[in-house]
């Protein structure tokens, strides 16, 4: 059976908001198809730096993760030998080039996106 790791933000797998409804249905899907998946929760990037950066740019798409979380990540797909990573929401797009010289040739990084996240990109420009 396929592995994957499903990397989310910790406050998306509990709750009955609509990102943790969402959350939970891709979850569900993919392993419907098949695929084994190991969560790997993050919480949202609290350093002194950020915080004290965040007070002047008010962006919630500004340093959304700890910089270890790439790290994080490749350490788990090795061992677990997953082939898929999947990142819940656009905003993690950023891990992927990072992820990309991290992981094994051949597993995929795979980008799920909520909703309409083009109107938060279009803030984000």
């Amino acid at each position: 059976m396929p592995r994957g790791i499903f990397v989310t933000h910790q406050g998306f797998l509990a709750g009955s908001g609509g990102v943790q409804a969402a959350t939970r249905e891709y979850f569900d899907v993919i392993t419907a198809s098949g695929i084994a998946l190991d969560v790997c929760p993050f919480d949202s990037d609290r350093r002194f730096s950020t915080r004290v950066l965040r007070r002047v740019w008010r962006s919630p798409y500004f340093r959304t993760t700890d910089p270890s979380l790439p790290q994080i990540i490749a350490s788990l797909v090795r061992s677990k030998s997953a082939g898929f990573v999947f990142l819940n929401q656009v905003a993690l797009g950023v891990l992927a080039p990072a992820l990309r010289k991290l992981l094994p040739k051949g597993c995929r990084i795979v980008l799920l996106s909520h909703g309409l996240e083009s109107t938060d990109l279009r803030h984000r420009i």
